[in-house]
This record gives structure tokens, C-alpha cells and sequence, in this order.
């Protein structure tokens, strides 16, 4: 095999791996977007199951979990006045999300 024959291969190999990529990643885009639990900009309540406490904030996007490829909540934090953070506010296992109707 030449350096020719081998960069043309690898090249192929290449384009391949980024089309499959590119599919994998519309595949999961798609299966948020048909399985995501609250509309994006939805106020929600999330209560931690450890220690009995309750945060407000705001769903901003989804993501799935690495581990058992469950949908999760992006959630920025909600201030004083009601209106959406900067801070993000990390979800954990322990940890349930709900819509809030106030």
C-alpha cells in the first residue's frame, strides 16, 4: 500500500465516522424534541429528595444522561423579581423537576 492509497482510505473512513456523527446527532435531537417533559421556557419547580429542599427556575434545553440515556433538564435559576438567571441550577439523580403554576 502506498502513502497515496493509505491517506484516500483513512480520507473515506473519515467522511464516513462525520455522516454517522452527523445522523447520531439527529437522532438524539429528535428523540428530545418527541420526548421532552415540559415546552423550553417553562417555570419548574425542582425539589431535592435528600434534604427536603425546593429551587425555582427555568428549563433552557435538554440533554441526555450518559448513563442511562434519560432526558434531562438545562435549568437557569429564577432571582427574587421572577425573572431567569444566568446561574445554571445543576440537576442530579436525586433531585425531581415539575412545572410550577404559579
Amino acid at each position: 500500500m502506498t502513502q497515496e492509497e493509505y491517506t484516500k482510505k483513512v480520507h473515506e473512513i473519515d467522511k464516513q465516522m462525520a455522516a454517522l456523527r452527523e445522523k447520531r446527532i439527529a437522532i438524539r435531537n429528535q428523540y428530545i424534541e418527541d420526548n421532552k417533559p415540559f415546552p423550553i421556557g417553562t417555570k419548574v419547580r425542582v425539589l431535592d429528595k435528600s434534604n427536603g429542599s425546593v429551587q425555582y427556575g427555568f428549563v433552557v434545553g435538554y440533554e441526555l444522561s450518559y448513563v442511562d440515556s434519560k432526558i434531562c433538564p438545562k435549568v437557569r435559576k429564577m432571582k427574587k423579581d421572577g425573572t431567569m438567571s444566568k446561574v445554571n441550577l445543576w440537576i442530579y439523580s436525586c433531585m425531581t423537576v415539575e412545572a410550577c403554576n404559579d
